[in-house]
């Protein structure tokens, strides 16, 4: 039985507290095993640089090697999400993962709104 854990007892006028950081009976999980400093430093850039979630995904499970299994290979689009608003790192709206058609959908949004119809002047090349 693994004792980790944090017991709180509250008694009239005090509170008693007991905090175990032992691990017994059981294996370290890879699932639950927090991604490094320098780890999510990286991936933190890659999403600065404006890299798509599912690109950073793919380029981090391609990369994988199949003969060390590590925490990396189980990264999830939410963990890319804590790591984006731990870093203060605002996504903005992503509207299509094609950078042209992406510029084309945000000036057809900001045409279509009453408040900024106007700030928009836009060169299409050719």
């Amino acid at each position: 039985m693994c004792e980790n854990g944090c017991y709180v007892c509250a008694y009239v006028g005090s509170v008693f507290v007991s905090y175990y950081n032992h691990h017994a009976g059981h294996e370290r999980e890879l699932a639950h095993v927090p991604l490094r400093q320098e780890q999510r430093q990286q991936l933190a850039s890659k999403l600065a640089a404006g890299i798509p979630f599912d690109d950073v995904l793919d380029s981090v499970h391609v990369t994988a090697s199949p003969a060390q299994i590590s925490n990396l290979q189980l990264l999830r689009k939410k963990d890319l999400q804590n790591i984006a608003r731990d870093f203060g790192i605002d996504r903005g709206e992503v509207l299509h993962r094609n950078d042209a058609e992406s510029v084309a959908a945000w000036v057809h949004k900001t045409r279509m709104d009453k408040q900024t119809e106007n700030l928009v002047l836009c060169q299409v090349p050719g």
